[in-house]
């Protein structure tokens, strides 16, 4: 299944993680996913042969050496959004601390 033409015109929106160095360093827990997204990811791992790991305590997408995201490209939008949504972006737009 293709993600969603409103699903990719969302991801387009997002700006790129400043900083990501793409070593799964992140990615340490399950990330809730829309069946779109996790259809994608399935799916893109088969078309470049690779078997998510099953034994991985985080994201089964890591790849087991370098624990590189293996589906980056379709990676669903929580793991897009990752490290963009700092407290200091947050503060600017509310306009006071979360705290407060």
């Amino acid at each position: 299944m293709a993600i969603p033409k409103k699903l990719r015109t969302l991801y387009a929106r997002i700006p790129d993680a400043v900083g990501c160095q793409k070593c799964g360093g992140c990615c340490g827990a399950l990330v809730p996913a829309l069946k779109a997204e996790n259809d994608a990811a399935w799916q893109y791992a088969k078309a470049h042969n690779f078997s998510p790991n099953p034994q991985e305590r985080n994201c089964i997408f890591l790849h087991p050496d370098s624990k590189q995201c293996q589906v980056y490209a379709v990676r669903p939008f929580l793991c897009r959004i990752f490290g963009i949504l700092t407290y200091p972006w947050l503060r600017g737009r509310l306009g006071r601390s979360p705290k407060q």
